[in-house]
């Protein structure tokens, strides 16, 4: 732009912003020529929270997509408290904002149903609201305890079994090698989380 000669390239430009182009170039804080060259075929995407509808589907992609992620060997269940929270939530960060969420609640539900009762449908400051209560442990907020704890209460479960059917491995959906791996680099012993049939 601002040349004197055309440079001749093979290429397509695809530009993104959340800003509102137009209202800028009224108020001169955006090139109105720059906005006229980009604008050969605007795509308009509404917000999330001008498309509640799709609240459902994005969970359950989110859910999953986190799940793998995070590699924690079994996928939470979307309560339906926690799906109406999340369609009676204004998102003002969008997207981003609904999958953030979504890996914080996975963090801290500790193999419960999700029910999103840190996210406040009121506020807009929900996000700098307190997590946790002061007087618990910090530390068993962390992933690798969280799943940690949830191994050993299968593992509980199973008077200890890993493989075979009714074994750990198949109730939370992995390879019994897969984990026997995670159990070593957690430090947990089978035999010391029997609790149905004793040691």
């Amino acid at each position: 732009m601002g040349a004197h000669k055309t440079l001749h390239v093979n290429v397509r430009v695809i530009a993104a912003t959340h800003r509102n182009l137009e209202k800028m170039v009224n108020q001169s804080t955006f090139r109105k020529d720059l906005y006229y060259r980009l604008m050969v075929f605007p795509i308009v995407v509404p917000t999330l929270a001008q498309r509640k509808g799709d609240i459902p589907a994005l969970a359950q992609y989110l859910i999953q997509k986190k799940v793998r992620q995070m590699n924690i060997g079994f996928t939470p269940i979307l309560s339906q408290k926690g799906l109406q929270k999340l369609q009676g939530y204004h998102w003002p960060g969008n997207v981003r904002e609904l999958e953030n969420a979504i890996e914080r609640e996975i963090i801290l539900c500790r193999g419960n149903p999700l029910d999103f009762g840190n996210l406040s449908i009121n506020s807009v400051h929900s996000h700098a609201e307190p997590l946790m209560r002061i007087d618990e442990d910090k530390d068993d907020w962390r992933l690798d305890q969280v799943i940690k704890n949830h191994l050993k209460k299968v593992l509980a479960f199973t008077d200890g079994q890993v493989d075979g059917k009714g074994g750990a491995a198949e109730l939370v959906g992995v390879n019994p090698s897969t984990l026997r791996s995670r159990m070593k680099k957690l430090g947990i012993t089978p035999n010391a989380t029997k609790s149905r049939k004793g040691k």
